[in-house]
């Protein structure tokens, strides 16, 4: 980190420049020359303020440390019920669509074989030269239906 506040040569002495130089400070030496650049900047100061408290209070740091891992666990456990809602709404909706298509598809193929049954069932009492009127009462067809069965 120490190369981003220094590649920038003309950001030298600049909010985000001291801002980097604060978050790169690895001793105490570092924060002692960034507090002696942040006299003009009040949100430097107090932050390297914060971070001198927690650096000397374990339980404080203890705490600050525990409470991210909460935010963490918290985070994982929300996206793993996340994706696992999803899945489960994928399969459930998957399983729904598959059992009505096949609903549809068995009443249409009902429909179809019906049909198709009472059409045979016209042509055979056609050769028997049964009357059309008695025809289309017994199979449910239409005078023009089994009319379309003689030519």
């Amino acid at each position: 980190m120490p190369t981003v506040y220094n590649a920038i040569p003309s950001s030298y002495g600049t909010r985000l420049w001291l801002w980097l130089k604060f978050i790169a400070s690895h001793s105490e030496e570092e924060l002692k020359e960034v507090i002696m650049l942040a006299d003009k900047n009040p949100p430097v100061l107090k932050a390297v303020g914060k971070l001198a408290v927690l650096n000397e209070d374990e339980r404080a740091r203890l705490i600050a440390d525990s409470r991210n891992k909460l935010q963490w666990d918290i985070a994982a456990v929300t996206r793993d019920a996340e994706a696992r809602g999803k899945a489960q709404g994928k399969a459930e909706g998957e399983a729904l669509g598959f059992a009505q298509g096949e609903a549809r598809g068995l009443a249409q193929g009902e429909a179809r074989g019906e049909a198709k049954a009472s059409l045979t069932i016209a042509r055979n009492m056609l050769q028997r030269n049964i009357p059309i009127d008695e025809i289309a009462a017994m199979t449910g067809l239409s005078k023009k239906e089994i009319l379309s069965l003689i030519h």
